[in-house]
């Protein structure tokens, strides 16, 4: 008897201390007025550095991060792994609209190759459909045989390179590159 009496003042103390809180009508908060940020879903940074005024000229878009001219180191490997070259090359990333970009210099007659850049620092190759390529997805590449698949990427904190990492399936195999461009 003597716990049940105990728990139930226990409990009437507790709800008695207890009272609901209080906002402050017009509180100032200095996050809202000296902060602001990006409002646009298609934009890279869309609301970082919430809460605060919405201004959408400190927007930057997918292919802004890619754009640019970058020396690219191309190791080339076989369907097995195995490596058979390295080259280097001078590649253009040029920005179409805010999510399409192309790729110049890649092959040897200046082709352009089409990507789709992604807010989480991205760029996949666009696919091109033909009859002729149902197995091997991709986009023409530098000869009509080829197709190309795959993406480029870069590391959100640093913007002076960014990575490959391509399939090209072509009349005489498989072949992987993988490397990294370094912006000039």
């Amino acid at each position: 008897m003597y716990r049940l009496l105990a728990s139930m003042v226990l409990v009437m103390v507790v709800f008695a201390a207890c009272k609901k809180a209080e906002d402050k009508v017009g509180a100032y908060d200095d996050r809202l007025s000296n902060n602001t940020y990006c409002n646009e879903p298609s934009a890279v940074n869309y609301n970082w550095g919430f809460p605060g005024k919405p201004d959408n000229s400190i927007c930057f878009y997918p292919t802004e991060v890619f754009k640019g001219s970058f020396l690219l180191a191309d190791s080339t490997f076989d369907v097995n792994y195995a490596f058979t070259g390295v080259r280097s090359v001078k590649i253009t990333l040029s920005a179409a609209d805010y999510s399409h970009m192309s790729l110049t210099g890649f092959c040897n007659d200046n082709t352009a190759l089409a990507f789709t850049a992604d807010k989480f620092f991205r760029a996949s190759a666009d696919t091109t459909i033909l009859v002729d390529s149902v197995k091997y997805a991709g986009q023409l590449l530098c000869r009509p045989v080829d197709t190309l698949s795959g993406y480029l990427s870069r590391e959100r904190n640093n913007d002076s390179f960014i990575r490959i990492n391509f399939t090209i399936v072509s009349d005489t195999g498989v072949s992987y590159h993988i490397g990294t461009a370094i912006k000039q």
